[in-house]
């Protein structure tokens, strides 16, 4: 049966989003510096 706090549930929901999109931003930012700096070590 769903809860019937559905505000709240939106608002978890929301947050796992945001918080997700903000993990993902972060990991491809690092992927890209470890990129840039094995590049630059293999020239």
């Amino acid at each position: 049966e769903p809860s019937p706090s559905t505000n709240t549930n939106m608002g978890i929901d929301v947050t796992s989003v945001v918080l997700g999109a903000v993990a993902v931003f972060v990991v491809l930012a690092i992927i890209g510096a470890v990129v840039c700096v094995v590049r630059r070590r293999r020239r």
